[in-house]
């Protein structure tokens, strides 16, 4: 198995309060933080023939989530812990298989160091 294309990248968003209450309440916006929102992009990969088949068996008999985490040689970028992985496309094209897959739903880590939102706030 062969990576032919890893466009896959973080997605990391930026929580900002307006701080604009009509009521008054609070003395202005509370503290942003930043938080993992996904994960865009795909990943092709080149199969052999042999891998192939063991694609479509382990498909059959279990789940296309079972060949990514026990087959797919693929570290996950810092900051996420698992993701779930779809399939997007098969093709052979001139006697090469590829798959590409896409990611659509991922877990942050919570050991790493992006800002977590605040437990208390300084008024």
């Amino acid at each position: 198995m062969r990576i032919l294309k890893d466009t896959l990248e973080v997605l990391v968003e930026e929580w900002s309060d307006p701080g604009d209450y009509p009521s008054g309440a609070g003395s202005g916006p509370l503290p942003s933080y930043k938080y993992l929102a996904g994960m865009e992009g795909e990943l092709v990969l080149e199969l052999t023939p042999d891998e192939l088949v063991t694609f479509h068996l382990t498909v059959r008999d279990e789940s296309f989530e079972a060949w990514v985490n026990e087959v797919v040689d693929y570290k996950l970028p810092d900051g996420i812990s698992s993701a779930t992985w779809e399939l997007e496309s098969e093709s052979v094209v001139n006697g090469v298989s590829t798959l590409t897959l896409c990611v659509t739903e991922v877990e942050a880590d919570p050991n790493y160091g992006m800002d977590d939102e605040p437990d208390e706030y300084d008024y």
